[in-house]
C-alpha cells in the first residue's frame, strides 16, 4: 500500500485533483484527458479489488497492458480473472471488494450482469460482463463495464506490479496490482489469432491482438520456457493443431492501422507489413522449437 497522506475533503476536491493531475499527465505524448480520468476511476476500482492480500482476481486485458506500460493502447473496460468455477460465488466476491471505502468518496455500485460464454479471447472460458456505477461523493459520475471470466489458472507465476499508468495523487491509498502472466498473455492472444471461430471457420476479427504483441516485443522481458508452456497448453485447451509459426488474417490490415497510430512507440510499425515481422521473431522461435531456453531482450527484439 502506498504512504497516504491527509485525504480529501469530499467527492468534489478529489475530482478535481484527478482532473488537474490528467491535464498535468496529458501534456505528455499520447494520452487525452478524458482517457487519463478513465483510467484513475479504473485504478480507484481495481485498488479495492486488490486491497487485501487474500483477493483471488488477476487483471488481464487492455487494462492489463496499460499496468505494465502505460502508452499502450486505449481500453473502455476492466477484464478480470479469477481460478473460481462458480459465477455468483466469483460476482459476490467482486462486489465485496468494490465496497471498501478506502477514503476516496468513490462508490463502485453494482447495476448489471450479462452472461457471456465462450468468445474470440478464450472461447473454453465462461464469465459475465458487469456494469458498475461510479459515485464520486453523492454524485453518480458514469459506469464502468467489468468481463470477469471464471475457471481459468494461467500456467506462470502471478506478476505484482505498481501500475506505470496510475495518475501522481499521493493522497489516494493505493495499491499494487496482480497481474496476468505475460507468456500466458501472448499465448492468448497468439492462438486467438491463428484460431477459426463459428460453424463457417471464420479468422480473428481482434487487431488488437497484433497491436498488443508489437507492444510487449518492444517493452517486456518473456521468459522461453514459460512462454513455451503457455502456448502448448493454450493450444490443447482450444483444440488448436500444432502450429510452426505466427500468421495474422489476410484481412488484417485497417484496424491494426488505425489503432497503430496514436500511440507513438509504434510510429516504425504504422501497418502489419512492419507489425509482423516483429511479432514473428518473438512468437516464431518459441513455437518453432529453434528457441527453448533464455529471454527476449526487448532493446534488442532477440531471444538471448
Amino acid at each position: 500500500m502506498s504512504e497516504l497522506q491527509a485525504d480529501y475533503g469530499d467527492g468534489s476536491a478529489v475530482r478535481a485533483a484527478i482532473k488537474s493531475a490528467a491535464q498535468i499527465a496529458a501534456r505528455e505524448p499520447n494520452p487525452s484527458v478524458d482517457s487519463l480520468i478513465r483510467q484513475a476511476t479504473y485504478d480507484r476500482f481495481l485498488c479495492r479489488i486488490f486491497s487485501t492480500k487474500t483477493s483471488p482476481f488477476i487483471l488481464k486485458g487492455g487494462t492489463g497492458m496499460l499496468a505494465r506500460i502505460k502508452d499502450a493502447r486505449s481500453t473502455r473496460d476492466i477484464d478480470l480473472a479469477i481460478s473460481q468455477h462458480e459465477t455468483n460465488t466469483a460476482i459476490a466476491e467482486l462486489v465485496e471488494l468494490a465496497s471498501i471505502d478506502l477514503g476516496d468518496h468513490f462508490r463502485f455500485v453494482l447495476t448489471n450482469s450479462t452472461e457471456q460464454i465462450g468468445g474470440e479471447n478464450q472461447p473454453y472460458i465462461e464469465g459475465v460482463n458487469l456494469t458498475f456505477d461510479v459515485f464520486i461523493g453523492v454524485n453518480r459520475r458514469g459506469s464502468i463495464s467489468i468481463d470477469l471470466a471464471t475457471g481459468h489458472t494461467p500456467t506462470g507465476p502471478i506478476e505484482k506490479r505498481a501500475p506505470s499508468n496510475r495518475l501522481h495523487l499521493p493522497r489516494l491509498r493505493t495499491y499494487d496490482y496482480m497481474l496476468y502472466p505475460i507468456a500466458d498473455q501472448i499465448a492468448d492472444k497468439v492462438c486467438a489469432t491463428l484460431d477459426t471461430y463459428g460453424s463457417g471457420n471464420k479468422s480473428s476479427s481482434r487487431e488488437k491482438d497484433l497491436v498488443d504483441l508489437i507492444t510487449i516485443a518492444l517493452h517486456e522481458n518473456v521468459d522461453a520456457r514459460d512462454l513455451r508452456v503457455a502456448l502448448t497448453t493454450e493450444m490443447i485447451l482450444r483444440r488448436l493443431g500444432s502450429a510452426a509459426e505466427f500468421q495474422i488474417p489476410a484481412s488484417w490490415g485497417t484496424g491494426y492501422a488505425k489503432l497503430a497510430k496514436p500511440i507513438n512507440f509504434l510510429s516504425d510499425y504504422p501497418t502489419v507489413a512492419e507489425a509482423l515481422p516483429v511479432a514473428k521473431a518473438l512468437i516464431d522461435p518459441v513455437l518453432g522449437g529453434s528457441v527453448e531456453t533464455g529471454t527476449w531482450d526487448p532493446k534488442t527484439m532477440k531471444w538471448v
